[in-house]
């Protein structure tokens, strides 16, 4: 029986030429779409998993603002002020940390020769390259003298360096902050546009006491990123993160911090 049926499907499948490509073109179309379909959303799921990586998995972003007494929202930044101290506290009583860097940024206007560009300007620790992953192409990062002495230097991005010099390598060159000398020191390898269409090689990086001290007038930091070790510590790091702030800044049991910290591989699992 079965071999007549295999030889009655051959023979009807033979004589009904039309019928039987047009079939196998249906087969054929509706198996190909369901793998292109299942092929996109991996690809786009890999897409989106990427370009959270490039933060960083492992990676803790502390903000300043939490709720106020009657249960109000504050708004990032807003509250009581995280300090440089606050960093320095978490990185000697947390285990488990990697690196750990404190920022500050505002617009400015840059001036070199005749050219002119506003762009980001952040104030940060020199440990933020090795967390954001950050390379020079020439010349250096920022270092730990630089921060010490306030000192006048900035790495720049590849944006900033195309925009303002042009006729070729800034490296050793002055450009004026918001009317202010400083010298480039090192330009940074291109990133290209961050998942949200940022343009992450327009961005100019300072000493955080210069940006403090001598551009800002403050005395808080904006925003502290801590890099764990790995990412099977990272929830017990983030809850000794909270501790300690809280204990700094003299949060009661039972109430709501005045300050938010974002996880990277929570938002990556989501």
């Amino acid at each position: 029986m079965l071999n007549e049926s295999i030889k009655m499907a051959l023979q009807g499948m033979v004589s009904n030429k039309l019928r039987t490509f047009l079939t196998l073109l249906g087969i054929i179309i509706g198996v190909g779409a369901v793998i292109a379909m299942v092929s996109l959303g991996f690809g786009l799921k890999e897409n989106v998993k990427n370009n959270i990586s490039k933060l960083g998995s492992n990676l803790l972003i502390i903000t300043s603002g939490g709720r106020t007494a009657s249960g109000a929202r504050l708004a990032a930044g807003e509250g009581v002020k995280l300090t440089y101290d606050d960093m320095q506290a978490i990185e000697k009583q947390v285990d488990g940390i990697a690196n750990i860097s404190a920022s500050v940024n505002r617009s400015y206007q840059m001036v070199a020769g005749n050219q002119n560009w506003t762009s980001r300007v952040e104030g940060t620790t020199p440990s933020s390259f090795t967390i954001s992953s950050l390379e020079v192409e020439d010349g250096r990062v920022l270092n730990e003298r630089d921060l010490v002495s306030r000192g006048r230097v900035a790495v720049i991005g590849k944006t900033v360096a195309d925009s303002l010099f042009p006729e070729g390598n800034p490296v050793g060159k002055i450009m004026r902050i918001n009317k202010a000398p400083f010298q480039v020191i090192g330009v940074l390898k291109s990133k290209g546009q961050g998942s949200m269409g940022m343009d992450q090689d327009d961005v100019v990086y300072v000493p955080l006491t210069t940006a403090q001290n001598r551009m800002m007038g403050i005395t808080n930091v904006q925003r502290i990123a801590v890099q764990a070790e790995n990412e099977n510590v990272i929830n017990d790091v983030q809850a000794d993160v909270e501790q300690v702030l809280r204990t700094r800044h003299k949060i009661k049991e039972g109430a709501n911090d005045d300050f938010t910290v974002g996880n990277m591989a929570q938002i990556m699992e989501t």
